[in-house]
């Protein structure tokens, strides 16, 4: 029998999977709990009722009670066992007197008629039929906790859909709001007969302005779209001969303007040999991000990027990897939140005035698993953070 609970995978707490034992009178309890602890079934004993009720708040995976212990206390203790959460059906054996008294028996169940799930033992009973009352019992509680963790995960799902689509919504209209704002601005120009809506530098002011926001638009659908594709195991992967420091620099021309526009002064070291077989439009949207996160996160500060490669070993696999480094020294993120900020819909820093869907790091994360790669991050608050990509060179035959 003790092969039934080892079986099952669920793991729970010590608590969660504790007997409490009421059986005040004889030797009873110490019975039962030798009895459980042969089979690996964890019990407490409890002196009363009264401790009983004391315990009801914390989880557990049954009660074992004599009918003798029950005295005043069972309204309190019918209440408590009343008042679970839904999810919750807290199994109570009953041990029922040895002189059996049907009368006394019945009003205790009278008692539990309203949310109790009472099994009634008749003593004597044989040591067997103790032990399998109870693992049933176990069993029975342990999908109880499954569902309870399960609208656990489903309620945290549900927030964190509400607050990414309260940041994508507020992250969509700042663009769709300047875009709109530029043309009723020009039309009302236009409208007082203004010719100089018409001139160069405004018309190449409104088509800069026009195409940064549009980008700013596409980025975010394509995170969005992004996200649906991994979730579904659709994002796949087009490899061909990629070198890493040529994607770099590719990146840092494109990134130019916005690091200059952030006060970032750039130290960039490009070594050869960091090449590798990749999909690279994916490479290429990894190191867009960690441009992206050095520009929201370095406060203005310098940003030193580097390329370089490591030779093979056993623990960089056959080709050794190609590495991509990218350091700030701004904001920085705590120890404990490094973890975190490679989850969906996180920030680095939470309830901050930096825009973003919390979706950068992840994409990223996921695109990186799927070359067989890993990124590590080096940081500390204030004194910034160092995101290092490392990449197998030698192509990785997904199974």
């Amino acid at each position: 029998m003790n092969q039934i609970l080892a079986a099952d995978p669920t793991l729970l707490s010590h608590l969660e999977e504790t007997v409490l034992i009421v059986a005040p009178l004889g030797r009873d309890a110490r019975l039962a709990a030798q009895t459980l602890s042969d089979v690996g079934i964890r019990s407490e004993i409890l002196p009363s009722l009264a401790a009983l009720c004391e315990r009801l708040d914390e989880p557990h995976a049954a009660l074992l009670i004599t009918e003798e212990s029950i005295d005043q206390e069972l309204p309190r203790l019918k209440a408590k066992i009343g008042a679970q959460e839904a999810w919750s059906d807290l199994p109570v054996v009953l041990l029922t007197s040895r002189e059996l008294d049907l009368t006394n028996t019945q009003r205790i169940l009278d008692q539990f008629s309203v949310g109790g799930n009472i099994s009634l033992l008749e003593r004597p009973f044989r040591v067997m039929t103790l032990v399998t009352t109870l693992e049933v019992a176990i069993r029975s509680r342990r999908r109880q906790y499954q569902v309870r963790d399960l609208l656990r995960e489903q309620a945290q799902a549900l927030r964190q859909r509400d607050d990414f689509l309260s940041i994508a919504s507020h992250e969509l209209r700042t663009p769709i709001t300047s875009l709109k704002l530029q043309v009723q601005l020009r039309q009302h120009t236009r409208d007082r007969g203004d010719k100089s809506v018409y001139s160069p530098e405004k018309v190449d002011s409104l088509l800069s302005s026009t195409s940064h926001q549009v980008d700013r638009l596409a980025r975010l659908v394509d995170d969005m779209l992004d996200i649906s594709r991994i979730e579904n195991g659709k994002l796949g992967l087009e490899r061909e001969p990629c070198d890493l420091a040529q994607i770099a620099a590719q990146m840092l021309d494109q990134f130019a303007s916005q690091f200059q526009a952030a006060g970032c002064a750039v130290t960039v070291e490009l070594q050869p040999g960091a090449t590798g077989h990749w999909d690279r439009y994916r490479i290429e949207q990894v190191v867009a991000n960690l441009f992206t996160n050095a520009i929201k996160y370095g406060e203005g500060k310098p940003v030193e990027i580097r390329v370089w490669s490591e030779p093979p070993s056993d623990a960089r696999g056959p080709g050794g990897e190609s590495l991509l480094s990218v350091r700030d020294h701004g904001l920085g993120i705590a120890k404990k939140d490094h973890k975190r900020v490679f989850q969906r819909f996180e920030r680095a820093i939470t309830g901050s005035s930096i825009s973003g869907l919390g979706l950068g790091l992840y994409i990223l994360k996921q695109i990186l698993e799927m070359h067989g790669a890993r990124v590590v991050l080096e940081s500390e608050v204030g004194l910034g953070s160092t995101f290092t990509v490392r990449l197998p060179r030698a192509p990785v035959i997904s199974a």
